[in-house]
Formats: C-alpha cells, sequence, structure tokens
C-alpha cells in the first residue's frame, strides 16, 4: 500500500479537469531517461515545504515539496512527481522520478553505472555525461551521473542517483531544462539526497 504522510489533501494528477500529458520517455534497462510534463493551467509557486513520500509496497521513501503533483506507477516509474508551472509561458514540468529494476545476477554499483550511461548515450539524443561520483547516504552508497541531452525542442539536463540493495537497483532522476538546472541543483540535490530504503527492500 502507497501512502503519502501529507497533512494537506493531495489530489492525483489524472483527476483535474485541465489534464496532465506525460510525454513518452525511452525507457529500456534501467534508467527512464526524462519524462516531460505539457499541460495548460495557473502558474503555481515552488514552495520550499517539503513532505515525506512513503510506498511500503517498494521500500522506500523521498522528500518532494508539497506544492508537487505526483503519480504512482507511471510508465515503468515507481513514482513521479512534476512542478508546478512558474508563469504562463512555462511548458516543461520539472520532476523527479523513482525507478527500480530486478538484477539476476551481482553487479558492483561501478559496473551499473558504467552500463547506465552506455544504454544513455545509444537511447537519447545528443547525450553528453557531464559528471559522474559517489556518496554516501542513508540509503548505502549512491553513484550519481549528471548529464544532458535533447528531446523533441527541450536540452534537458538531468540527475540521476542509483543505489543498490540486494538484488534491486533503485534509480532517482531529477530533470530540468538545461537553463533553469541551476535554479533547481539544491532541490534536486536535497530530494535525491533524501531517499531512504525500508527494510521491506533490504
Amino acid at each position: 500500500m502507497l501512502k503519502q504522510k501529507v497533512s494537506a489533501e493531495k489530489k492525483d494528477p489524472g483527476n483535474r479537469k485541465d489534464k496532465v500529458r506525460f510525454g513518452k520517455p525511452d525507457f529500456k534497462f534501467i534508467l527512464i531517461s526524462t519524462v516531460l510534463i505539457l499541460f495548460a493551467s495557473s502558474a503555481l509557486a515552488v514552495s520550499p515545504l517539503l513532505t515525506r513520500y512513503e510506498s511500503t509496497r517498494h521500500g522506500f521513501s523521498i522528500q518532494i515539496p508539497a506544492t508537487w503533483q505526483f503519480k504512482e506507477g507511471y510508465m515503468g516509474t515507481l513514482f513521479i512527481a512534476i512542478s508546478p508551472l512558474d508563469d504562463s509561458l512555462d511548458e516543461f514540468r520539472e520532476n523527479v522520478n523513482v525507478t527500480v529494476e530486478k538484477l539476476d545476477l551481482y553487479i558492483s554499483l561501478d559496473e551499473y553505472m558504467k552500463i547506465s550511461v552506455r544504454n544513455m548515450a545509444r537511447m537519447l539524443t545528443l547525450f553528453k555525461e557531464e559528471e559522474t561520483g559517489r556518496r554516501k547516504s542513508d540509503a548505502g552508497e549512491v553513484g550519481w551521473i549528471r548529464y544532458t541531452h535533447r528531446q523533441g525542442i527541450y536540452h534537458i539536463r538531468g540527475l540521476a542517483s542509483i543505489v543498490i540493495a540486494g538484488n534491486q537497483a533503485f534509480v532517482v532522476t531529477c530533470t530540468a531544462e538545461s537553463d533553469r538546472f541551476m535554479k533547481y541543483r539544491s532541490l534536486f540535490e536535497l530530494m535525491s539526497k533524501s531517499f531512504r530504503l525500508t527494510k521491506s527492500s533490504l
């Protein structure tokens, strides 16, 4: 059962009168590359107030801004959250999503990251790896990849964080338009670092 620890009522985007259209991502093997969200709506402000979303079924939790909309089980993701529009000219919805892959054989984090980069280079238009690294977290050792690519008319910059737990690889991916990435970078890093695994996923 999926739940979100939020005091205010949250509505599923699918129930809104102003329908959300999720652009179809290239998804194969590990990373859902990016998710574009385009729809007409009034502008909303990004709130710094964070709330923790928790999936007891899949054994993880992550913090997201309280004003972001979320959807569960969409197009290969376990969870996706999307930002409000900044203004009437804003068409791209900054987002964070969580995916998981079952691993049949043991693979190290370094190996998984290398395979991820190779697959992204093959799947994504004008893919460019900007930087990779590793860090410690409450979820365990985390490998991260910052990258850019083109999707339609959009120049996208993404941050993918990878955690391997047993025979599962969890990937937290944050994306924004390249020229707006720095505005959201600290929030993306905060959300990525807030990712936690529960006993059911270990």
